[in-house]
């Protein structure tokens, strides 16, 4: 068993199947969970499945799997801050969403 299901979170790809609000998918260019474009094409096939047009993916430059900063895969290269790019991309999409500026149809990716 996985983290997640230890701690009763529901499989992701289950997740993303049946979501059908807007998603925001932040991962770590050096990222060890696993390949970050790799995972970006899960996320979108199983959000496109659901029909789900409103979603954001999104690979982080320069940064690990929780989204600090790193220089490679090594984790001796993680710093101890988020990296820069974080918070300007998730407070710019929340914004668009709240304000009403989102054209319904469009899908970044």
């Amino acid at each position: 068993l996985g983290w997640g299901r230890l701690h009763g979170f529901d499989p992701p790809l289950a997740a993303l199947l049946s979501r059908r609000g807007p998603v925001l998918a932040l991962g770590g260019e050096h990222g060890v969970n696993g390949d970050p474009e790799v995972n970006r094409a899960i996320f979108e096939v199983a959000l496109d499945t659901a029909e789900n047009r409103d979603h954001t993916l999104v690979v982080v430059p320069d940064a690990e799997h929780v989204l600090q900063v790193a220089t490679s895969k090594a984790s001796a290269d993680v710093r101890d801050r988020i990296a820069p790019t974080v918070w300007p991309t998730v407070i710019s999409w929340v914004l668009e969403r709240t304000r009403g500026e989102q054209d319904p149809r469009r899908s970044d990716r």
